[in-house]
Parts: structure tokens; sequence; C-alpha cells
């Protein structure tokens, strides 16, 4: 009998290399032994016992998964994984494609005696182990294929894939509590995006804030070496600027923007908003690929490219203060500002726009200040861009901010006017009237910048995650929005600037 080294059982990439024979996406070429790729490898390296991945397509993850969890399952007693897919054809995948065949050409050896439970279940009677598939539970169903959907006694490697997909996602609330905390135990958690809701959406964020012991790991589509179009003789790819944003910083070759380039005429090619499916499907960053242009509410495309080649601040302060253009003699400014409302997600905010030209020329965003530090800070700020019109959202503790700006004495407050004509509140307040209004007016200004009527000024990559995150309201009366577990202050105060800069002195429209 051959004998191996315990690292060989104990180490995933030398267990795949050594013992493990995979079906390739080329199934023509029948059988190959497991030679992990790129990501699979950096998974490997990079594990831990409660993980969440956001990915590209066909990456692979779920090879890599079930190779570690038979590795597991094969080698330790009274282990009982788990792969729990959102589809039956998934399951079918997982339990024939990869499980039993890793299994099966397993050499002597390593390989136990497998007593086969039923189409989706192996189990190891020698070693009191198991290993299954199953599918979620389906609309309308208490059940799903393979097994039992709903509560499970323990497990000890739980796989959840693609997660944000399942009909009945709250399931996975109830397997994970069938996972035990310890340093054995695994629960992997991976999906495609899927929109900017929904339980693997909440869940990626939480990871990424720290919060419930996740670490999330993102994957890009060019992970995959096989995406890539090899250019034909003396072909030059003239780069655009979000493809140029993308070589410079990530480092892709020619022949991976010409696949890209490819598989978005494919995808435009299809339908109405499909060219942004691309990016869900190959993801190229963790924010905007939950998003699509179908649920956002500004020009997502355009708004992805202006991303790409957003300018680097001139200057950024500690407080979170970004200049991109020094104020210029004569020149006059406004300013939009929306304070934080103390419930953790908010952040004290400002942008500052070029009265004449609309350039955002200076933003501010900070999630720990308080509304009298920020009344300071944007007085500051206004003076120096010429006693710029400082136009203070009201509504909430914004109040606070406005009575700190008029008692520090500032001379260039925003008065809303009574019908009269005579100053009536200071500071702007956003209703059920004015909101709509200050919206629609940013969303056909950003609409002019990608028809080039006017300039794309945007400048600061803060404000275009959030446009980008600012999502259509669904249903009568529902509002457009940030996405869940995003927030809309640059949003609001670029909309107030939008309302005030071509207000004279201090007084403005009536709403």
């Amino acid at each position: 009998m051959t004998s191996y080294p315990d690292s060989a059982v104990t180490d995933d990439i030398e267990y795949a290399e050594r013992f493990l024979q995979i079906i390739p996406k080329d199934v023509e070429f029948g059988l190959i032994p497991f030679v992990p790729n790129r990501a699979q490898r950096h998974l490997a390296a990079h594990w831990h016992n409660r993980i969440i991945i956001l990915k590209a397509r066909q990456l692979g993850m779920s090879t890599m998964v079930c190779a570690r969890f038979l590795r597991k399952a094969t080698n330790w007693p009274g282990v009982v994984a788990a792969c729990v897919a959102h589809e039956a054809k998934g399951t079918h995948h997982i339990f024939d494609d990869i499980i039993k065949t890793m299994y099966e050409n397993l050499p002597d050896g390593v390989r136990p005696v497998r007593k086969r439970n039923n189409v989706f279940m192996m189990t190891f009677p020698l070693l009191n182990s198991s290993m299954s598939a199953i599918t979620s539970i389906q609309k309308g169903s208490g059940r799903g294929r393979g097994g039992t959907a709903g509560r499970a006694p323990t497990i000890h490697l739980l796989h959840a894939s693609e997660y944000a997909f399942w009909v009945r996602p709250e399931q996975l609330i109830g397997m994970r509590q069938a996972v035990p905390r310890s340093p054995f135990t695994d629960i992997v958690v991976e999906s495609t995006p899927n929109g900017a809701s929904g339980a693997f959406y909440d869940l990626w964020h939480s990871a990424v804030r720290g919060i419930g012991g996740w670490k999330p790991v993102f994957y890009e589509w060019w992970w995959d070496d096989g995406y890539s179009i090899p250019l034909d003789p003396e072909e030059v790819i003239e780069y655009e600027a979000d493809e140029l944003a993308l070589v410079e910083r990530h480092g892709l070759t020619p022949e991976q923007i010409k696949w890209r380039r490819e598989k978005l005429e494919e995808f435009e090619s299809s339908g109405e908003h499909n060219r942004e499916l691309f990016f869900q499907e190959y993801p190229e960053d963790p924010e905007t690929c939950f998003l699509t242009s179908g649920n956002c509410f500004f020009d997502a495309p355009f708004l992805r490219t202006l991303k790409a080649s957003a300018p680097a601040p001139l200057e950024e302060r500690e407080n979170g203060l970004r200049v991109f253009r020094y104020p210029e003699p004569g020149y006059e400014y406004v300013m939009g500002v929306d304070t934080a409302g103390f419930t953790g997600g908010d952040c004290c905010a400002f942008v500052v726009r070029d009265r004449r030209t609309n350039e955002r020329v200076a933003t501010l965003k900070n999630r720990d200040m308080a509304p009298f530090d920020l009344a300071e800070v944007a007085c500051k700020t206004g003076i120096e861009y010429n006693t710029a019109l400082i136009t203070i959202e009201r509504n909430g503790v914004g109040l606070s901010t406005v009575e700190k700006a008029l008692e520090l004495g500032y001379e260039n407050l925003y008065w809303s006017v009574g019908q009269d004509g005579e100053p009536k509140a200071c500071g702007w307040s956003t209703t059920s009237v004015s909101r709509p209004v200050m919206l629609a007016d940013l969303r056909q200004e950003v609409a002019d910048m990608a028809d080039d009527v006017i300039d794309a000024n945007l400048n600061d990559d803060r404000l275009i995650d959030e446009m980008l995150h600012f999502v259509k309201g669904v249903g009568i009366g529902a509002k457009a929005e940030a996405a869940p577990g995003e927030n809309d202050d640059l949003v609001i105060c670029d909309a107030i600037c939008g309302q005030v800069k071509d207000v004279e002195g201090g007084g403005g429209a009536v709403y």
C-alpha cells in the first residue's frame, strides 16, 4: 500500500493535487487531475472557518470547497458535510459532477468504504461520516431535493452555494445554528451578486463592516486566466477610459480587455439594460456589482465609466474633506450641507460647487462628526471658497447645524422665503414636495453629462459611488433612496446645490 505524508490529508492544495480528479469545463478532455487555479489557491491560503465569497461566474469555488469537505469527511470520524444549492440543477452538479467524481477516483488506500444512502448522499460507515448535497427550499415547498432543507441535526461543514438566489434565504439561519463553533467546522457562503438587497447582500455588507465574525473575500472575473482572447497579428488595443483604469489599477492585459469587450457586446446584443448584467455576472468591484441599470436611479453605465476615471483629490484632510480645485479669486461657490442623524449609518457631509461651471470642487464625508463641528468646518470651508452660499438641510438634527452656523455669524447662509418674499427660515427643508424635484433635477443633470450636454465634473468617487447605490423605489408611493446598507449624504448635498446654484443673495424658493 502506498504511504503518504500527513500533509497530504491536512493541506487542501496538496490533497487536491495528489488525489483528486475533476471534470474540466472542456468536457471532451475527460477527467483531468485537479490542479487548483489562482482563485482556488488564494482561497485555500486565506481560509477562514466562517467565510463569505463574492465572486464572478465559474471560478471553481464550489470545486475547491467540495475538495476541502471531502478531505475532512474521508479522513476524520463523525464528520457531517452538507452542500446546499439554490436549485436542483446545482445540486446534481455539486454531487454528481464534483463530489462523486472526486470520491470515485480517489486512489486505493485513500478512498474509504462508501455506503450509498440515496442519490444525493454518501456515508463512510467505518468513519461514521457523511457528505450530502441538498437543494434549498423552493417556493411552496417545505423540503428540498436530496434531504430535509429546514432544520438540521449537527453539521460540521456547511456550504451555501449561490446564496443570493435562494428562494428562502432564511433557511440558512437554522442551518448555521446546527454548526458548532470550533476550529474544525466550516461555514462557506458563496454567490455571484443578485441585486442591491436580500440576505446575501446584507450578510456581505455586515462582513465588510466586521460584524458577525465573517471573513469577506471578493474575486473579480480576471482571477480566471481563461477570460482572455488572443490578439490578431498586429492588432493593437486602444483603451477607453474605463479600460485604461482597469489596466492601470489591476494590470489587465490587452487579451483580457479584448475578452471583456466581446463579452460586453454579447450582453448588449441580448436586450436593453443587459450590458449592466455583465457587471453582475462578471463583477469588477465589490460595490457596484450588486446594481444593474434597471434599478439604479441615475445613469449607471455612465457613472461606472466616470468612476473609473475619477481624479484623485488635490488635497485630502483628516476630517474627510477632499479638495479637487482650490478657490479662484472672484469666483462664486455654493455649498449643500447634510447633517448625520445619529442612526449609525449616516455621515455628516457637504458638497461645494463652482456656481459658474457646476464643478464639484470640494466634498466632505465624515461618519463621526458632530453637528456643531460640521457647522464649524462648513463655515471655515465656505470662507475659503469666497464666502460661498451655504445651504444647510434643516430637517431633524440639521437644525442644530443651522443654529451653530448662525451663532458663528456666517454671512452668506441660505434662507427660504415666504409668499411675501421675506426670509422665512434659515436652511433647506427637504419635504415630500421638494425631494422629488431636487432628485429629478440632479438625475437630469447626470443625464446631460452622459450626453455631453454639460461637462462631467462630479470628481469625487464617493459621490459617484453613492449615485450608483441610489435606487428606484418599488411600488406605488415608494421613493428613490440609497440601497439597504448604503447612504446618500453626498447625493442629497449635491441635489441641494443644484437647487440653490442660481439663487442670488440668500433667499430661495418656497417648498
